[in-house]
Parts: structure tokens; sequence; C-alpha cells
């Protein structure tokens, strides 16, 4: 450990300050589904480029540098769980480009875990993570919290980049993309395959374990266009291809993941104060667990929604969102249901105060309906100090599989399960210091959620749970140097299943990570480590904490060509994410980059 202190203390040791104050510029869509520069609520950006210069290559590892996240994976290349604020997996919203995405055919409502590490960062232009009840604006699923994965769009002349990369475990990655715009069209397009050799899944703690390599593969292919029919007429869609092979340990030999993901948008100024937009997406989810079972599932999402500037100080966002799902799986006879919302929030920005206020009014088929609210708040004082303080109440519908699904021929679905909900609110104060080049944050939150669904192993799936988390949230950012950027993050979390008294499994009590990225002139250095607590498993097994750090290297011959290096895992850390699953020892790759 001592070696990991002296670097980190070479890392975040600012030796001198420039006079120049280096800002980067944030305008946040996800927090109230229009470009904003101010909001009151608890956001993380992550810069596409920036992870990149970290040796980040799918959104998963992203994910690790957020406060008030856990992450969990089964094994190399396997499904992800992500915790916001100790919320259960599906309790928040994954969006690309602000639409909602997950898959049906899954356990849990909201689940996108199967997919998650298959997206990769090469069209991602940033992720925005949003903390505390969001399902006014997003609606069911959007209890904790919403990812909205945002693409890359093409500038300048058109461009052809090649990538190729080779490494350990056998492992090789190859990137084509072609990108490009003007005024009134731009487009991105992106292929990207991926091919290892693996390691084991499992370790001897596991009852599926096999000492052989598990391989994976991964062909993706993400797609963007947007045109400009006017300076008041815009039309764009986007498309996401994955095709995963993994090899397991269990009873299942083979895993094939296929998602398919389009978006069709259309945006028109009506009058000056008045902009209306509609979106229509379809997914299509299939997984195939060799030789035993199937999981397909698809997903329509259609939103009209209209924005009112009626002040220079005061919006309205208002719409309607519909949204259907089907599901036939091994342990589902084929299902579906709509769902059907609409929703309202007033925004008044005035100098340093920010008030925005919303409601939601959602109407779950066979389910029932629910009405959600929110509030948030944020005044910034002279001394550069803002107060932020946010509550909300939000909601989680049963899943297909939860409401009608059979395990080995017995019904364990409950078609008379009720939706979760929960209440949530968060208070906090963010100080900048240097003329904006250090800021620090500091936000505790707490959550109650009620009716959780849980399974009985007699009864099946029934609304016997009641769960509180609570919590604190510190950030730091700092800007040394014009070409040096740190960032820390520490989050200590309680929570507790107030049903069976215990503490909720894969939730850390504590976790602690950093960042840096150094860009000078034809070099970049990325380093970034995360530290997570102990925390408990299933059948009572324990996670033991650990402390895990990565960093990539990339030098810049000229303009169209670069070479990279990247190393995970960069002390050989013997972790565990998911009790019996492995990860990777230090891991080391290399390749180029063309332009042209």
């Amino acid at each position: 450990m001592k070696k990991v202190f002296k670097i980190l203390f070479f890392l975040l040791l600012p030796l001198t300050i420039e006079a120049q104050t280096i800002t980067l510029p944030k305008v946040v869509v996800t927090a109230s589904r229009i470009e904003e520069k101010e909001t009151a609520s608890s956001i993380t950006i992550l810069d596409g480029e920036e992870l990149k210069k970290q040796g980040v290559i799918n959104v998963t590892e992203a994910l690790h540098q957020i406060p008030g996240i856990s992450i969990t994976q089964y094994g190399f290349g396997g499904a992800t769980s992500v915790y916001i604020r100790g919320g259960k997996n599906g309790q928040a919203a994954i969006l690309i480009d602000g639409v909602p995405i997950y898959d049906p055919a899954g356990i849990d409502k909201g689940d996108l875990g199967a997919f998650l590490s298959h997206l990769q960062i090469e069209d991602i232009d940033r992720i925005e993570i949003v903390r505390g009840p969001q399902s006014i604006l997003y609606g069911s699923n959007a209890m904790t919290g919403v990812i909205n994965i945002i693409t890359k769009k093409g500038i300048g002349k058109p461009k052809i980049k090649l990538l190729t990369e080779g490494g350990s475990f056998n492992t090789s990655r190859e990137s084509l993309t072609l990108s490009g715009g003007k005024e009134d069209l731009n487009y991105f397009l992106n292929y990207t395959r991926f091919d290892s050799d693996g390691i084991s899944k499992t370790n001897s703690k596991s009852s599926y374990f096999n000492p052989d390599k598990d391989a994976y593969r991964e062909h993706y292919l993400g797609g963007k266009a947007d045109l400009k029919f006017s300076d008041k007429v815009r039309f764009g869609f986007s498309l996401r291809y994955i095709n995963a092979e993994q090899e397991l340990d269990g009873w299942n030999d083979f895993e094939n993941d296929r998602l398919f993901f389009t978006q069709l948008y259309y945006e028109q100024d009506l009058f000056p104060i008045w902009e209306h937009n509609l979106r229509f997406s379809y997914t299509s989810t299939n997984r195939k667990y060799e030789p035993y079972d199937f999981y397909e599932g698809t997903l329509t999402d259609f939103s009209w929604q209209h924005n009112f500037k009626l002040f220079k100080f005061f919006k309205v966002i208002t719409g309607f969102d519909y949204r259907y799902e089907r599901a036939n799986t091994s342990y589902i006879e084929e299902k579906d249901l709509d769902e059907k919302a609409w929703f309202g929030e007033g925004i008044f920005n005035y100098k340093n105060l920010y008030i925005s206020l919303g409601v939601r009014y959602t109407d779950v088929q066979d389910v029932g309906n629910k009405t959600t609210y929110r509030f948030a708040g944020a005044y910034t004082f002279p001394t550069q100090t803002k107060i932020h303080i946010s509550y909300g109440t939000g909601f989680r519908a049963p899943s297909l599989y939860q409401l009608y699904g059979k395990f080995f021929g017995i019904s364990v679905g409950n078609p008379n399960l009720k939706p979760e909900y929960s209440e949530g609110f968060d208070v906090g104060i963010t100080q900048w210091f240097l003329n904006k080049k250090l800021s620090f944050d500091i936000t505790y939150f707490y959550n109650d959620i009620d009716d959780l669904i849980d399974f009985d192993w007699i009864k099946g799936y029934l609304n016997i749970g009641e769960v509180y988390t609570q919590g604190i949230e510190i950030s730091i950012d700092i800007l040394p140097l014009s070409w040096w950027q740190v960032g820390l993050f520490y989050t200590w979390l309680n929570a507790k299943d107030l049903t069976n008294d215990t503490w909720l499994l894969k939730r850390p009590h504590h976790k602690f990570g950093f960042s840096t990225v150094l860009s000078l002139d034809k070099c970049y250095l990325g380093i970034y480590g995360n530290y997570v607590g102990h925390y408990s498993d299933y059948l009572n097994t324990q996670v033991k904490s650990y402390f895990v750090m990565h960093a990539a290297l990339r030098y810049k011959i000229n303009r169209h060509i670069s070479f990279h290096v990247r190393v995970n895992n960069l002390f050989d850390r013997d972790y565990e994410e998911t009790y019996g699953f492995n990860t990777p020892g230090i891991s080391a790759y290399g390749g180029a980059e063309i332009i042209w």
C-alpha cells in the first residue's frame, strides 16, 4: 500500500497554479429533459475522450468512477449489476440519448445488466449520471437515479479512424469509425470487434467451478445521423447492434447476447416560446444460454414533449410517454403490457436561484397507476458556495417475469403484485475555490422504499419488503494545471432490509475512487483506481475489500497516428466483485490509432 500512496501523492500534489482558468463547458440534458447549464440535482458527467485517455473501453468500466454507485460483475465479460444509492439492480433507469432501454425478458424490471458490459466506449460522447428519484421525467425504474449514455455526433470534414489493439489473454480489439459534419448534416458510424480467450469465470469457491478459460467475443455497431431541414426543424436517428458470445461455467455452456436498438426523433420550433419533439424507439433483446434457456424481449417507446420558454427565467416542460413491452422466454409464455404517462415540470432560474417542481401520472396495464412528484432547489452565494436540495417520489412496476413467470413448470409469478414505491431526498453543499479550479461537494441522501418485490421460495414473488438507504457522497475536482485534471470521490452507505433486519447484499459501506489525466502536447497519461469495502453476497458469503488501479498512456506521432498502451489491475490484486467469480489479474494491451 505504501507504493499506492506514493503514486497518489505525486499525482495529486499541485506544484503550480496557472493564472488562466480552463473550464470545460458542461450542458446537462438528463436532469430536466432539456439542455441546462444549471441544475439542483446531484449529477456527475463522464467525458468520453477523458475515459479513453484512462484506458476505459466499455460502460461497465466507466461506471466504477461514480460516487454513490456500486458495480458488481459476474466474471470477465459477464452480466453487470448497478446499485445507485443502495437501490436494487433495475431501480435506476438506463438511457441511450435520453431514451429508456432495458431487457423486458429480464427478471427485474428495468434491468440491462446482461448487455451493459457490451456497450463500447468508442461512440460515446459522455455519460450523465443523475442520482436521486427521477420518476417524474423517466417513469418506472427511475427510483434511485438515471444513467444517460449520450452518443457522439460527427464534426468537421469526413474522417476515417482505424484502431487496432492486442494484449493479455490473447485479446484483440479492432474499431473502424466514419464521421463528419457540417451545419445542416452530421453523421457518426462505428464498428468494434472484441475477441479474447478470457479467464475462468469462476473459482474454487463456486459450485460451478471449472478451471478452463472462458472465451469472449463481440461485434458492436453504433451509428447516429442528424439532419437540419431549417433553423426550426430537425430530424435524426441512431442505432445500436450488439452480438456477444461467451463461454460459461455451470449447467449452461455458452451464452449469446444480441441487442438491437434504434431511435428516430423530430424537433420543431413552433413559436419563439414553444418547441416540441417526438421520439420513437424500438429495442429487441435476445439471450440464449446453450443448451437450455432462451430470453426474447421487445420494447417500444414513444414520447411527445413540449417545451415552453414563457419567460427568460421560467420554463415549462410537459408531455406524454407511451411504452409497450413483450417477453417470451423459457419461463414465460409470451406476455406483454403497456404503460402510459403524462408529465409536467416547471423550472424557475433567476440569477443565483434555481427551483424546479414536477409531477407525473403513470398508468401500467394490469398493475395500477401512480402519481409521483419531485422538488429541487439550489442557491449560489457570492462566495461561490452552492446549496442544493431535492425531494422526490418514485416507483417501479413489476417485470413480466415477476407477474407471470414459471420455474420448471411451477408458477412463481404473481399477477396481483403492486409497484414498488419510494421517497427520497438529498441535501448538499458545493464550494468552488481558486476561480473554479477546485470544487468540493458533499451530499447527504436518504431513501425509503416500500412494497419491495421479493422472492419467497414457497409463495413466489410478493410485495414483502421495506428498505431504507442513507449515505454521504463526497466529490472533489481539481485542475492544478491547464493540462492536468484530478478527480476524487468517497461514498459512505448504509442500506438495510427492514423486513428481515439485515444489510442489503452487494452494497459496500465504503467506496473511494480517484482519476487523473495529464494531457500534454503529444502525450496523454490517465490513471484511475477504486477502493471498495467488504460486503455480503448471497448464501451468507462475504466479498473482501479490495483496491484496484488501472493506467493508460497514449502518444501522438502526428495528427494522423498515435500509439497507446493500457494496463489493468496495475498491482495484480486478487479480488472478486461477485463471490466465486474471478476478475483478471494484471493485464497489458497495446495498439495504434490512425486517422485520415
